[in-house]
Formats: structure tokens, sequence, C-alpha cells
């Protein structure tokens, strides 16, 4: 299977126009609802995941194990607009990537990423940042040009 997987769960899975999943790439929302905002990038082998156990303390794991012996954590994900993420990322339950944020190829996002900042690492770690403003820009004249008027807010399922 070399399409993208998106598994909406019960919370579902919202997509913004221009989002591209690349192949291989996974949406796992079982254990929360995921939105990927307009003009998103998931590049090959991304997993996204609302649920996910949490291996510290003394506690069992895995599907197969009922709940009351795990340390399960749950969260939604979300991704705002113009989020750049690279090849391989693993991106777990509660975060959201802020608008034109981009993640580095490899790298494990398990807090929230900042407006614009530009990540990489296990530990992640700021490398540079995008205009934010700009990017809002080239999104409204692009939009003006197929005949919209400019604006996110008039788009369906664009909300930032």
């Amino acid at each position: 299977m070399r399409e993208p997987l998106v598994s909406a769960g019960d919370a579902g899975v919202e997509l913004g126009i221009n989002v591209h999943l690349a192949a291989y790439s996974m949406i796992f929302g079982g254990g929360g609802r995921v939105r990927v905002g307009p003009f998103v990038n998931l590049s090959s082998q991304v997993r996204c995941y609302t649920v996910s156990d949490d291996f510290r303390g003394d506690v069992l794991a895995g599907p197969t194990v009922p709940e009351e012996y795990r340390n399960v954590q749950r969260g939604d994900v979300t991704l705002e607009s113009c989020v750049l993420v690279g090849s391989g990322c693993l991106l777990l339950p509660g975060i959201i990537l802020g608008e034109g944020s981009v993640v580095g190829a490899h790298t494990i996002v398990s807090k929230d990423v900042a407006a614009g900042a530009v990540v990489r690492g296990n530990p992640v770690r700021e490398v540079g940042r995008r205009n934010v403003e700009v990017l809002r820009g080239l999104t409204r004249r692009y939009l003006e040009s197929i005949g919209g008027s400019g604006s996110l807010d008039d788009v369906a399922g664009a909300s930032r």
C-alpha cells in the first residue's frame, strides 16, 4: 500500500483545502480529533497518533491489555495552516503545530510547535523561523488567483 491511510475514529478527521498526504503517511484518530488545516503538507511515512501508550511507570501496554492496566495518552492533534512535516516524523497525541511551522524529517513531536517555528531533531529544537504574515499574504494571493475572496474564512474546511 502506497496510499496514505486515514483512520478517523469516533472524533473524526478534518482536512482543509490543498492538503497533501504523501505515500505511506498515516493518520490514526482513535483517541481524539485530527484537524489538518489548509495548505498542509505531510511528507512520506509521517505517522500521526491521537492515542498512545505511555510506557513510564509500572504498567502494561498494548491494545490487547485492558485500559485499567495501561497508561494511555489521548489528545487531539491540530496542524494549523501552511504546516510542513518532513518524512518519517512521528506526531504524538495532544499537540498543535502552529501556523506555518515546519518539522524536519524523522522528528518525534510530543509538544506544541509555535507558529512560524522551524524545528528538527530529537529532542526537538528550533533551528529557524518562517514569516507567518508572508505566508498569509501568499495564501491570500493564491486564493484570489483561483477566483476566491482571498480569505481562508470563506473556504469550507479551511479554518485556521
